[in-house]
């Protein structure tokens, strides 16, 4: 096995998630503000729910978010709360935009 020299970065293994609006260019065109408020009170509320598991919202771009888990182990493990959580709220977040 390879020795890593004392001066190489720290490595860490994440768990990474990314989701989106579905519809959001067609949104935006029906209702921009509406559209927008409500993607602000939905990133908003999966910021609180990524951090509290532990988590950190990575990254917002448009109406994406890519956030990281850093509970590598239980990933492996099979443990995925976190990120089934997440997905669970994402699709509730989609289901609020598609009529």
């Amino acid at each position: 096995m390879r020795e890593v020299p004392s001066d190489a970065p720290e490595r860490k293994l994440m768990v990474m998630i990314s989701a989106d609006v579905v519809g959001f260019s067609y949104l935006t065109g029906e209702d921009d503000e509406g559209t927008y408020l409500v993607l602000c009170e939905c990133f908003t509320q999966i910021s609180g729910l990524v951090s509290a598991w532990g988590g950190g919202a990575v990254k917002f771009i448009g109406d994406a978010v890519f956030v990281g888990f850093t509970r590598v182990v239980a990933v492996a493990t099979g443990q995925m709360d976190e990120a089934r959580a997440v997905t669970a709220r994402v699709l509730e977040i989609n289901s609020r935009f598609i009529r």
